[in-house]
């Protein structure tokens, strides 16, 4: 989860920018579990566009930010704690995001993430269920 602190507004921004929406400098994360980082362009300001990114830690906001953006994300990044030391993170690039049928979940559905290197595994560690599955991102060119 992420934690924000009222001293790390940033009050600038929060009066210009969008309404109910709050700027901060420093979000501190409390827990040790991966998150998703996806960023998609929500416009264009001057000529350029003006990429957004956003911290999720569940899926089924992935999966309503999906849903959202209609011209689509343009980079998904998985952030996971380094496992030695348990200091740190890295980050893996996303090729694609499947869903199927858990076994572990009474056949709910859950997503799975399919990294740079070809390997497929689900966000939070449930079995990577076999047979058919749908494809639910690919990441443009």
């Amino acid at each position: 989860m992420f934690i924000t602190a009222d001293q790390h507004e940033d009050a600038v921004h929060a009066a210009v920018g969008r309404r109910g929406f709050h700027h901060w400098t420093v979000v501190q994360l409390e827990l040790r579990m991966p998150w998703f980082l996806p960023t998609w362009v929500e416009g264009l300001e001057d000529g350029f566009p003006m990429p957004s990114s956003a911290f999720l830690i569940f899926e089924n906001d992935l999966l309503e930010l999906l849903k959202q953006q209609p011209a689509g994300l343009k980079c998904l990044q998985y952030v996971l704690p380094k496992e030695e030391g348990n200091v740190g993170w890295h980050m893996k690039e996303v090729e694609r995001l499947w869903q199927a049928p858990s076994p572990d979940l009474e056949n709910e559905p859950v997503v799975m993430v399919e990294d740079d290197e070809g390997r497929l595994f689900t966000h939070l560690g449930c079995e990577v269920p076999g047979g058919d599955r749908t494809l639910l991102w690919t990441r443009p060119n």
